[in-house]
């Protein structure tokens, strides 16, 4: 009887479908409760690798291009230092006079000095390529700060040289050059500065522009002092010290030649680029 009645009356029918209804909501509550902290693991796994940094793969040619960059970086390098020595090594082989202090001076200011600064930025440098960038840039300024101020010692001895001798002065490429790369100098470590600070600067010019300004101005200076240092060859002091010697000759103007080349082809390159960004070529 119990029975037919509940199976006839449509409250109790409704009323039994209900409490179904609510036994399996909290099933499923409990279930999905259950497994939300799975969830949101998962989700911030994904969120997590989402937000890693994507390695960039490096096609064949790019790896033996950057490969053969470093090489020859590491040749420059070498090249520097062995064009140095042989430098002081001339300079203290015989009498020490006063004139020897200018190619010591510049030897190392320009050829060491301000070739290593500039080599300091490339990433394909063997010794400085893996340090952050900051590092990198306050390595670049201080060699420079350091080479200016030799460099303007060894001009100043050459200048009293030739006042001493009754000479005149910038008579030869050799000083003709020289001496527009020590002007240049001058607008080179001024924009140099404000390179250094381009973030402080941005709302007066354009961090773009200041970088253009800083390595074209780089790169004029580094020339006229390159081929001054390449011209520094067949000089008379060169000649007399080397004995005349035909494999030195061409063993300083290898050594010399080669790390200006290649230290100035990146930022050349780099200064072109940018002249065809500002002209909107590309």
């Amino acid at each position: 009887m119990t029975s037919a009645n509940t199976a006839g009356n449509p409250l109790q029918i409704i009323a039994q479908v209900n409490s179904d209804e609510d036994e399996t909501d909290e099933t499923t509550s409990f279930l999905q409760s259950a497994s939300t902290p799975t969830s949101v693991s998962t989700s911030a796994t994904a969120m997590a690798s989402d937000k890693r940094p994507k390695e960039k793969k490096e096609s064949p040619a790019t790896e033996a291009l950057s490969t053969f960059n470093q090489h020859m970086t590491t040749a420059a390098h070498a090249c520097v230092l062995l064009f140095v020595i042989l430098i002081i090594y001339f300079c203290f082989s015989g009498e020490f006079v006063f004139f020897s202090w200018h190619p010591l001076l510049l030897s190392i200011g320009w050829m060491f000095l301000m070739t290593e600064a500039i080599l300091t930025i490339s990433k394909e440098n063997l010794f400085t390529g893996t340090l952050p960038k900051k590092v990198r840039v306050k390595l670049h300024w201080v060699f420079l700060t350091i080479a200016i101020v030799l460099i303007l010692s060894g001009f100043t001895v050459a200048y009293l040289t030739k006042n001493y001798n009754n000479k005149e002065h910038f008579k030869s490429w050799h000083a003709i050059f020289g001496v527009a790369g020590i002007a240049c100098s001058i607008p080179t470590c001024l924009d140099g500065i404000a390179a250094l600070y381009h973030g402080d600067l941005r709302h007066y010019i354009s961090p773009r522009i200041n970088k253009f300004i800083h390595i074209m101005s780089g790169v004029t200076t580094f020339t006229f002092g390159g081929l001054a240092l390449i011209l520094s060859v067949y000089t008379n002091w060169f000649a007399r010290h080397s004995n005349q010697n035909m494999i030195t000759f061409i063993l300083g103007l290898v050594l010399v030649t080669f790390p200006i080349v290649w230290t100035v082809i990146r930022p050349a390159t780099t200064c072109l680029k940018q002249v065809k960004k500002l002209m909107k070529l590309e």
